[in-house]
């Protein structure tokens, strides 16, 4: 019993799939009735010239010797003037439909779409009927079956539906001028024959749109899950893993392109480097665990309290960070070092082991290089290196500038 439901629900869910009745992304409908739906009011205009040449064609240049043909004249005539005036409805309105559309699939060019279809299938249809006074061809309802099914991607069920019920149109109206049953007969089976072709090429064309639409999707989505896995990749690339804070690779690039800036636009380019003072003896007296922990709280708590702008704030290595300061004259730099030193304090994080205030403080060496002169990286963080020394040497938890 298992086996024969199992049987049942394949062939049930195959049946679904072919017939196009598995439900779809609206991005997916949306792309399709695009496809369908862009190139209407150029379909529309291309249908309306053609018709109206054939309407010229056969008034002027259709030779009558009969009555009966003068009857298949006027009636070929009467189908593309109607053809024509219809069509050209069609394709002013598709045309203002495509000026002034979101690009969302709305009723209303559907209905434009199954007007369209509609109209073909009639025309072609009542000029096969008409032409049977003449001749026991169908070509004009073969090529629009043609047409239909390369110019509109269809659901298979809605495609099986549409060229079903042309054919039954078809079928019950080939008799009205047709009297020879044996050319009636061949004429219903040639048409079947052309709208089941139509129906499964509009349906195979649907099939291929899902496809595709559904594997650039796939493919967009996992571009923008790679793109989000690089941008992650790249910060842990740049930042701190305990601070959180850029990295002193980050701050090289930084820094090479802040020097560069400066000189070609002769602003004041500042550093500042500072180094929590005796945290040799606070990771002695408190243990690595509590000095990490003390890194991350000054790091977050710095950055928020000062509203520091986390892009120009580095850990250098260690216990010491740097702040790059782009456009930053001597005076803003050595008053924005002191602000950060007096933070530091401010955030009374216990160091016992600090012979001048039982909190973790911070030495800092300011340099601006004020002149747009020719220097390397290197030469700037010696210079800042140099100014940090001597705040440890004047006793520490202090800021000595330099210019240059």
């Amino acid at each position: 019993m298992n086996r024969v439901k199992n049987i049942r629900k394949q062939i049930g869910s195959r049946l679904v799939k072919q017939l196009g009745l598995e439900p779809l992304d609206k991005s997916v409908l949306d792309s399709i009735n695009d496809s369908n739906f862009e190139k209407l009011y150029l379909e529309t205009f291309l249908g309306f010239l053609i018709t109206f040449l054939y309407f010229l064609i056969f008034h002027f240049f259709s030779k009558i010797d009969t009555l009966g043909r003068e009857s298949w004249r006027i009636g070929i005539e009467f189908t593309h003037f109607t053809l024509t005036s219809i069509l050209l409805i069609l394709f002013v309105l598709s045309l203002f439909q495509a000026k002034t559309r979101t690009g969302q699939r709305t009723v209303y060019e559907i209905v434009l779409q199954v007007m369209t279809i509609s109209v073909a299938f009639i025309g072609g249809i009542a000029l096969t009927v008409i032409d049977q006074n003449v001749t026991a061809s169908i070509s004009p309802f073969l090529v629009v079956c043609i047409i239909v099914a390369l110019l509109f991607k269809l659901r298979p069920i809605v495609a099986f539906c549409i060229f079903f019920l042309a054919y039954m149109v078809f079928f019950f109206s080939i008799g009205i001028y047709q009297q020879d049953s044996a050319i009636i007969l061949s004429n219903r089976i040639n048409a079947l024959t052309m709208a089941i072709i139509g129906g499964f090429l509009s349906s195979l064309f649907w099939r291929t749109a899902v496809k595709s639409k559904s594997q650039q999707d796939y493919i967009e989505k996992q571009q923008l899950e790679l793109e989000k896995i690089n941008k992650q990749l790249a910060i842990l690339a740049s930042s701190d893993g305990l601070t959180g804070l850029q990295n002193r690779r980050m701050l090289d690039r930084r820094l090479q392109e802040e020097l560069e800036s400066a000189r070609i636009n002769h602003t004041p380019l500042s550093l500042i480097l500072f180094d929590l003072d005796h945290f040799k003896e606070y990771n002695d007296l408190y243990g690595h665990v509590q000095g990490d922990d003390c890194l991350k709280m000054m790091s977050s708590q710095l950055l928020e309290s000062l509203d520091m702008d986390k892009n120009s704030l580095f850990r250098y290595g260690g216990e010491e960070f740097f702040l790059l300061l782009s456009n930053c004259p001597p005076a803003k730099a050595l008053e924005t070092a002191e602000r950060i030193r007096q933070g530091i304090i401010a955030l009374q994080i216990p160091h016992e082991g600090n012979p001048s205030i039982p909190f973790v403080s911070a030495s800092f060496g300011v340099f601006t290089l004020e002149n747009s002169q020719v220097v390397t990286d290197l030469e700037v963080l010696q210079q800042v290196d140099v100014l940090l020394y001597r705040a440890k040497a004047q006793g520490r938890n202090c800021s000595v500038s330099g210019v240059a």
